[in-house]
């Protein structure tokens, strides 16, 4: 049953308050950005509170002269409330409030012992300025000196016999409004200080010193309770929203004991939650989003040596992202670090393998650059040197040397090849060049020479050097043997030269071909001459209709190899489309997974709990209501759901337990008390966010 009137204006810990009744309903706010509401039974009122960052319960009691007294928490949950509330009305709703911050008090100071100094005699009004000692307070003597109004010091200042001191403003003995109370030495020789507002002796607003400690905000019965900062000794210091002396939430800096930084951020409940930046004593630095005190959502890891992790963290281990890792060779001494292998920078996934774009430099200048799966390179450019002195330079398709324009492959012998390549083979336009000064150089097809210029040297030391096809001399060529002088220079096919110059050794002299017809038939020398003119033209016309022969097939065939090389890159093309967007399926599924919301419906019986669950704001976790109605429920502080370990199906598949950890079941009634109960609640979809 509602008793009292508690409609007015009051002064409290937490700023200036305004109290609206409306029967047994209470309403009203206090400070800048506060608000409450509540019932009034007699003469205690039970509510919730709410600020610009908390919400929770509070217990007033109100006592005759108006004021009251009572308790709070943090969280709107049934609990212990254990952080005090105390309010001093000013005024009544539609008065106008003192101008002083409490009403003056009307019963007279009673020194126990007072020595009146009368030297300033009593101002018009009862006013003066007098210095009274003697006094005696909890046990201890003490001098008041200041400003006195009926009998009644109400500005100045106390000072104790133990060096302690209270100077401001007064009501009825004790600091009410501005003042400074400085509290006895102790043996280390410091003192507490508080500056700020009072409220009949109680400390509520302002900054607190002692040694190296410095409070500043919001205090009840001589603690932080509220908004306050706390400075240690080092640099330390805590700022946000306190509970009975204990930091709950806000901004934190921590030092190491050498006085550097170790963490820097946001904290709630003595954890790092929010965002933050912590040093480690290896030297590593870790600036992003922690949750329970660990490293958790997008963040960036960097170590002294430029390596880092920068990406999507979940219990300090590193998912997915860029990074920059450097790896070293194991070390012939003991507990000293091995040489560097290899560093590689680019998207990486939680055991650091590359994965996607990035590339791997080496100390000797190689390098892997392009798309990386399972931490190899599948497509871009490599340059790399082996251990068996094999290096290779160009492209790489698919995990394969692939590259349309040209490459480098030299082999431990010496033996280089530049040109293309197609899915791991010579294939194309190229030269392979031997160090002796041999060569092929041409058209290649899957590793084989087909036709072209070449330079081969013999056993035996004869050289050619020619037009090549069908694996043999073929066209106008040249064949010497440096150790004879022998040669054979012009036409070859199949038979070997048939047209051209021939020098061989005949009993030990070099000769030409027709220097040995003459010593062979030793007559006729006009007539062969004329022979050999008439074999040389038909030679010639034969040799240029060979050509154009040769020249048009080979057209025939670059083009044929031309339509297949189209051919083969399209398939290359298609494939790759395909792998890529089954990747793209398989990751929209896996994303389907990692983020989604989940509706459920539930059969609410009675109306007064649906009314209750409207337009409160808990959680993720949507409520479709039997009406169709989307209203949302109570989770956790982490965004848990309330009951455990039950699996859940969506389509009749299990959801994994990383995903979806928690499924409910309850009644209506149980909803709001936050219990399990009875009625299961069933998934019906699931969207993607």
């Amino acid at each position: 049953m509602t008793t009292i009137n508690v409609s007015g204006a009051y002064q409290s810990p937490h700023g200036e308050m305004k109290i609206i009744q409306e029967g047994s309903q209470i309403s009203g706010t206090y400070g800048e950005f506060g608000k409450f509401h509540g019932e009034l039974d007699q003469n205690i009122i039970l509510g919730f509170w709410s600020s610009d960052k908390h919400k929770g319960r509070f217990k007033w009691i109100f006592g005759e002269d108006g004021n009251f007294t009572g308790n709070y928490k943090i969280g709107e949950e049934e609990g212990a409330m254990r952080a005090k509330w105390k309010g001093t009305r000013l005024s009544e709703l539609g008065e106008a409030a003192p101008e002083a911050v409490a009403p003056v008090a009307t019963t007279p100071q009673k020194p126990v012992a007072a020595v009146v100094d009368l030297e300033n005699k009593d101002n018009e009004g009862g006013v003066s300025q007098k210095k009274v000692t003697g006094l005696e307070k909890d046990g201890l003597k003490y001098t008041a000196e200041g400003t006195w109004e009926d009998g009644i010091m109400i500005r100045g200042k106390f000072t104790f016999e133990n060096g302690a001191s209270e100077e401001g403003e007064f009501l009825e003995e004790e600091l009410h409004g501005k003042g400074t109370k400085i509290g006895a030495m102790d043996e280390d020789g410091d003192q507490i200080v508080r500056e700020g507002e009072f409220i009949n002796g109680d400390f509520v607003k302002g900054k607190l010193t002692y040694g190296a400690l410095t409070q500043e905000g919001e205090f009840s019965e001589g603690q932080l309770n509220g908004k306050g900062k706390r400075s240690y000794e080092g640099g330390d210091q805590h700022e946000g929203f306190f509970q009975e002396d204990e930091f709950i939430e806000g901004e934190v800096v921590l030092h190491y004991e050498d006085g550097s930084l170790q963490y820097k951020g946001e904290f709630v409940n003595g954890k790092m939650e929010g965002h933050g930046t912590l040093m480690f004593s290896s030297g590593a630095k870790y600036s992003g989003e922690f949750v329970d005190g660990n490293m958790e959502g997008p963040g960036k890891l960097t170590w002294p040596d430029g390596d880092f992790k920068s990406g999507f963290f979940e219990a300090d281990e590193f998912m997915t992202g860029k990074v920059k890792i450097t790896m070293l060779n194991e070390s012939e001494a003991e507990g000293e670090p091995g040489e560097i292998e290899s560093v590689y920078e680019g998207e990486a996934t939680t055991n650091l393998q590359p994965e996607g774009k990035g590339k791997r430099t080496y100390p000797n200048g190689d390098y892997e650059e392009g798309v990386f799966s399972e931490g190899k390179l599948l497509t871009g450019k490599r340059k790399r040197s082996f251990g068996d002195g094999t290096i290779y330079e160009g492209g790489i398709l698919n995990g394969e040397m692939h590259d349309e324009g040209e490459v480098i492959y030299i082999w431990p012998s010496g033996l280089k090849y530049e040109g293309q390549m197609f899915e791991g083979d010579f294939h194309g336009n190229g030269k392979k060049q031997w160090p002796n000064g041999d060569y092929v150089d041409g058209t290649f097809e899957n590793d084989r020479f087909i036709e072209g210029e070449v330079r081969t040297t013999a056993e035996d030391g004869s050289i050619y050097e020619g037009r090549w096809e069908k694996e043999m001399r073929y066209g106008w060529g040249r064949w010497e043997n440096p150790k004879t002088g022998e040669f054979e220079e012009g036409l070859w096919d199949e038979d070997g030269i048939y047209s051209g110059e021939i020098r061989r050794l005949v009993n030990g002299k070099l000769v030409d071909i027709d220097a040995l017809d003459y010593y062979a038939t030793n007559k006729a020398e006009e007539e062969m001459a004329r022979l050999r003119k008439m074999d040389a033209e038909k030679a010639r016309i034969a040799a240029e209709a060979l050509a154009k022969r040769k020249k048009e097939e080979r057209e025939r065939a670059r083009i044929q190899k031309e339509r297949e090389k189209a051919a083969k890159k399209e398939a290359a093309e298609a494939r790759k489309a395909e792998a890529a967007r089954k990747k793209e399926e398989a990751q929209k599924d896996k994303n389907k997974l990692r983020s989604f919301n989940v509706s459920y419906k539930i059969k609410l019986t009675q109306a007064k709990h649906i009314e209750e669950l409207k337009g409160r704001e808990f959680g993720m976790v949507g409520i479709i209501l039997s009406g169709g109605k989307t209203e949302k429920i109570q989770t956790n502080s982490k965004g848990q759901l309330i009951q455990r370990d039950i699996t859940i199906e969506y389509q009749g598949k299990k959801i994994p337990k990383g995903f979806v950890k928690d499924q409910i079941e309850m009644n209506d009634r149980d909803i709001i008390a936050g219990r399990a109960g009875t009625s299961t609640i069933k998934i019906l979809e699931i969207r993607e966010r």
